[in-house]
């Protein structure tokens, strides 16, 4: 066996989504936008998490509706809050993005910092961690986009989920400062392309019996650090 190439493979674009903006950063791919569906804030059921949740929505022929204590009911999101956005976004919905990044294979969320680290991270977005207030039912934390906006005509202050700053408690916290007590807490969301190890692609024949036989086409060379060949097909010889 000989070794021809030595490649080091591009992994598949993050994920990620943009809470707060209807579009993608630079050198980002929009898969879909919409708006941000959650839990509402009084209601002890449901769920922690939000839903970025597409702006044309497809139901199965066997959906129905039904009862609202059978369901687990989706409200929209609203900002509660007016700070650092021009004009003021309260009472507004929030709109979201889902972003794939180009040739960066993994994402990050880091909260509390405003600058990606070092060693090759890309900057995809910077914001604020928003969820619900305290003395509501419990949200997921979110990175929402410092420079958000809102879904176009809907400022009706339906008060289905709340989106509210979030910040630190520095008497239970305990490690004040560094951290500020009460201040809105920043975020980062940040890529970086991840260089998988390297494959050799060898040139081979192996001979199983007068008819059948395998080269090194239907072979893939597993990146470890034994020479291992997965091979998925057998080709028949011709006679």
């Amino acid at each position: 066996m000989k070794s021809a190439v030595q490649a080091y493979p591009v992994g598949p674009g993050a994920i990620y989504i943009r809470w707060g903006k209807t579009s993608c950063p630079d050198k980002s791919s929009l898969i879909y936008k919409g708006r941000v569906g959650g839990s509402h804030f009084d209601q002890r059921g449901g769920a922690a998490n939000h839903l970025c949740l597409p702006d044309d929505p497809e139901y199965t022929a066997a959906a129905q509706t039904k009862g609202l204590l059978t369901d687990s009911l989706i409200h929209v999101v609203e900002y509660q809050l007016n700070l650092n956005h021009k004009g003021g976004l309260v009472n507004h919905n929030v709109p979201c993005s889902v972003c794939q990044a180009d040739r960066r294979s993994t994402a990050i969320i880091i909260p509390a910092k405003v600058r990606c680290p070092d060693g090759s991270w890309t900057k995809e977005y910077s914001g604020y961690i928003m969820s619900q207030a305290s003395p509501y039912h419990g949200s997921m934390f979110t990175c929402v986009d410092h420079s958000a906006e809102a879904v176009p005509g809907m400022a009706a202050d339906i008060n289905g989920v709340l989106f509210y700053y979030s910040s630190i408690e520095c008497s239970t916290f305990g490690n004040c400062p560094p951290y500020k007590n009460h201040a809105s807490l920043s975020c980062i969301v940040c890529t970086k392309q991840v260089q998988a190890a390297p494959i050799s692609k060898v040139s081979f024949t192996y001979q199983i019996n007068e008819s059948v036989f395998f080269s090194s086409d239907d072979c893939i060379a597993t990146p470890s650090g034994a020479v291992y060949y997965q091979c998925y097909y057998f080709g028949i010889s011709l006679s």
